[in-house]
């Protein structure tokens, strides 16, 4: 049997994702001066970082719309650091920064996307 085609996950198996979006984080942090809720970018990344992993499965699941898990992954670790609240996630100051930063992320992936080993031979 002859395969007409073959499939690839792009992310993490192709491109190498993880580093390109700690990149764009780490200029996120810069240019947003998210230095004002965080001690650190060490400290922004991993709030992000956990709370994203956990907005894809739910987004897996279909318990959530992409356009929610673009906004949320940046809003609500902010958000958890001002100590949360249906107040603070409902300002218009912060999901505006949220959406900023979200699209802002999306040009920077790909500034710093590249393949990972041997993924050109394959």
């Amino acid at each position: 049997m002859k395969y007409k085609a073959i499939f690839f996950d792009w992310d993490d198996t192709i491109g190498d994702w993880i580093h390109s979006a700690y990149q764009a984080q780490q200029d996120l942090y810069e240019q947003y001066r998210l230095s004002e809720f965080f001690d650190s970018f060490e400290e922004y990344f991993s709030a992000y970082e956990v709370h994203n992993i956990e907005l894809w499965q739910q987004y897996g699941l279909g318990q959530i719309t992409k356009q929610f898990l673009h906004r949320d992954r940046f809003l609500q670790p902010i958000v958890n650091k001002l100590g949360g609240g249906a107040m603070l996630y409902n300002s218009p100051r912060l999901i505006d920064l949220a959406d900023r930063i979200g699209a802002d992320f999306l040009i920077l992936t790909n500034k710093y996307f590249a393949l990972l080993p041997d993924a050109a031979e394959v």
